[in-house]
């Protein structure tokens, strides 16, 4: 686990379910909402796979100059009950050094009596052996923006509730 954080109780879990486990993802749908606000261009949603999982594609301007790579998230929502959901992610970048790795970032939400509950877990497995002298800083480079990750979701939750 990497953070928790309160939410208050104004959060609708039941309603965001329903906006991510809809056929449709807009701008205004919180995963693409971030990735806009991350600078993603050429988004590409793609159909449900198995009823809750997703993959989306786009570009993101992570290596140096402001050159974009190609990243693919795949999005996992699980919500078995009106008072918890899960969104986990697990993205690929195809570039050089990290094209191998995965990075898992998972967001549950837990409704308790007066208050919602945001955990944020997270970590990196490789599909081959991680490059020996980069593996450990691009891990701790990774945590980082996930825990930063965490704050950007709650902001962006939040304001979403504001514009319902």
């Amino acid at each position: 686990q990497l953070s928790q954080a309160s939410l208050g109780a104004g959060v609708d879990l039941k309603s965001l379910r329903e906006e991510l486990i809809a056929d449709t993802w807009t701008d205004s749908t919180l995963p693409i909402a971030l990735l806009n606000r991350d600078g993603a261009a050429k988004i590409d949603v793609q159909a449900w796979q198995e009823g809750q999982t997703r993959t989306v594609s786009y570009k993101l301007p992570v290596l140096p100059g402001g050159i974009g790579a190609r990243v693919e998230n795949t999005y996992t929502i699980t919500a078995a009950e009106d008072d918890s959901l899960t969104i986990e992610i697990v993205s690929v970048t195809y570039a050089p050094v990290i094209e191998n790795m995965r990075v898992h970032t998972c967001y549950t939400l837990v409704k308790e009596a007066d208050d919602v509950k945001l955990q944020l877990g997270g970590f990196v497995t490789w599909t081959k052996a991680p490059p020996k002298m980069f593996a450990s800083p691009i891990e701790r480079g990774i945590r980082k923006t996930q825990t930063a990750s965490g704050e950007g979701f709650i902001a962006a939750l939040k304001k979403q509730l504001q514009v319902r």
